[in-house]
């Protein structure tokens, strides 16, 4: 079982400038998907980046199992892969797992390539994938030290919408088969809705939560894989539209 994330007050400001970000106080307390949407400079990167130690807050705490957040129970996804040319899908996603004994580092490795199906590709040069292979690549870099902690800031952004729905389950598959605390920033309300077991709405500047919703699971009207045409989802997203919107809120 994971260990409880406690984020209490976390506030960002750069130089003396207003903040950008909170507060922000939450508690992620189960493994799955939560997802975060907001609109442009709404503090979404920003709070992951000052859970991942990227960025320091200005004020509040994020603590895991009551404990400051170590960088090593950490895995962090960006928006474009950040591969290294010269070295092999394989030799990618070792990068970082050096201070692991080689038989360990090895299977951390093949682990890590056939949990995201990159088993067949792993002598590939990042110059001989496609784009949803190479951010594949890049979230079983992630994965290869199994984290505590998987933050994936708009991981999917880039790539075409076939490619993306690929992903998405791929995503999906990963998260019901490690044991983490998963959050996922997006701009796509469709992609929140269809992963997530909980959608937070941030608005701002600063950014701050206007929206925390959790996915009933266990409804059979939000089953895996979610139909994105049933009225449950539809309604759902007209909440999360009117809050990014500014809406009254529906009960």
């Amino acid at each position: 079982m994971t260990r409880q994330l406690d984020i209490a007050g976390l506030t960002k400001a750069f130089g003396t400038a207003a903040p950008v970000l909170g507060p922000v106080s939450l508690t992620l307390d189960g493994e799955g998907i939560t997802a975060i949407i907001g609109r442009s400079g709404s503090g979404k990167s920003t709070f992951l980046r000052c859970l991942s130690g990227l960025e320091t807050p200005t004020r509040g705490t994020a603590t895991l199992g009551g404990k400051p957040i170590r960088p090593a129970e950490v895995g962090f996804v960006f928006q474009e892969p950040r591969l290294m040319p010269w070295l092999s899908v394989r030799r990618n996603i070792a990068f970082g797992l050096g201070h692991l004994p080689k038989a360990e580092r090895k299977q951390a490795v093949e682990d890590a390539m056939a949990l995201v199906g990159l088993s067949a590709a792993a002598d590939y040069l990042p110059k001989q994938l496609s784009g949803g292979m190479a951010q594949r690549v890049a979230l079983a870099r992630a994965l290869a030290p199994r984290p505590e902690l998987l933050l994936l800031d708009e991981p999917l952004s880039a790539l075409d919408p076939l490619t993306r729905e690929q992903m998405q389950a791929h995503i999906l598959h990963v998260a019901q088969h490690i044991r983490a605390t998963i959050l996922l920033i997006t701009h796509d309300m469709d992609e929140a809705l269809a992963l997530a077991n909980r959608v937070i709405v941030l608005r701002g500047p600063p950014g701050r939560i206007v929206l925390d919703v959790t996915i009933p699971e266990h409804d059979p009207a939000y089953a895996f894989p979610r139909d994105r045409t049933s009225a449950p989802f539809q309604a759902m997203r007209r909440r999360l539209i009117d809050a990014l919107e500014e809406r009254p809120l529906a009960a």
